[in-house]
């Protein structure tokens, strides 16, 4: 309730319109939380009063007394659930309480006249209050590109409560493995990241993370390899550099190097040649967000 009252216009709070005719219906704001736990409450009901899990929006008028709790869908895990507020615009008020029984609990548009704009505005709210439920808490997994340079997907953060689908890829480093030609005619191998993968989420200093793993090989002739880890935010169709106005950006918490050592806070790593195979990184996550990483693999100087 505080967003929509303050006019925010933040991923949380979202317009609610009517195309046809074009008509500003109201707004809706979501709030995402880890689940609580419930005192239980025997009142002999089938179904209990206090749900296990909230997955419900609270359907108002302006003067903000509830009309109703509409069950909404249920988040992905079960370690979260969410609560929700749609308030109707002034401007329509009469529709929504014309759609009222009685009882003033609950909006059944089928009552209403056919064709009226009225019951065309509250249909069309209940409908786009379900559309963007099911987007916001149901998100469709984002598809990697089929470029094999691009980096496979990320998870998405503790906020969402909900892991976004992984995708394991070839190869990380957006060099290309090309190879020189010595006088001999023999060739040799770059350094490369091979099978990057995202490994789950954790708590790590305080924080919550999300870790990738991948294999490092080290190319020919070569002291060893210099990394560079580049955290990017997932965005529908690809990923950015960039976050949102006031989220922090994400960055690199941890290196675990294929001995088991452990380095913090460094986007920049140098593993010596003694040190290959299998590798970690770690990349805070950003609120109400999703990430990944790049990993780039240079020969150290």
């Amino acid at each position: 309730m505080r967003s929509l009252r303050s006019g925010d216009s933040g991923s949380s709070c979202i317009d609610i319109k009517c195309r046809r005719p074009l008509q500003e219906l109201g707004r809706l704001s979501i709030s995402r939380v880890r689940k609580k736990d419930r005192i239980v409450l025997d009142t002999g009901d089938d179904v209990p009063i206090v749900p296990e899990r909230s997955h419900h929006v609270a359907l108002m008028r302006p003067a903000e007394l509830v009309v109703k709790y509409q069950i909404g869908p249920e988040m992905a895990e079960d370690r979260y659930e969410y609560g929700a507020s749609f308030v109707c615009d002034l401007e329509v008020e009469r529709a929504f309480a014309l759609a009222e029984p009685p009882a003033h609990d609950d909006w059944i548009y089928a009552n209403m006249p056919r064709g009226s704009r009225e019951k065309t505005f509250v249909r069309m709210a209940l409908k786009r209050i379900d559309e963007s439920l099911k987007q916001q808490i149901i998100p469709e997994p984002l598809q990697p590109s089929g470029d094999d340079s691009k980096t496979p997907l990320g998870a998405v953060a503790d906020r969402l409560g909900m892991l976004l689908a992984t995708e394991e890829g070839p190869r990380l480093t957006p060099r290309p493995t090309s190879t020189k030609k010595h006088s001999g005619g023999s060739r040799t191998r770059r350094s490369r990241i091979l099978g990057l993968k995202s490994a789950g989420l954790t708590m790590l200093a305080g924080q919550m993370v999300a870790k990738f793993n991948f294999k490092l090989e080290h190319g020919d002739e070569t002291k060893g390899t210099h990394l560079v880890a580049i955290p990017e935010v997932l965005l529908a169709g690809g990923s950015s550099t960039d976050t949102p106005v006031g989220v922090a950006p994400p960055e690199i918490v941890e290196w675990i190097l294929p001995s088991g050592e452990t380095v913090r806070s460094m986007s920049t790593i140098d593993v010596p040649f003694r040190e290959s195979g299998e590798m970690q990184v770690s990349v805070s996550i950003p609120r109400d967000s999703a990430v990944t990483v790049r990993v780039d693999a240079q020969p150290m100087e």
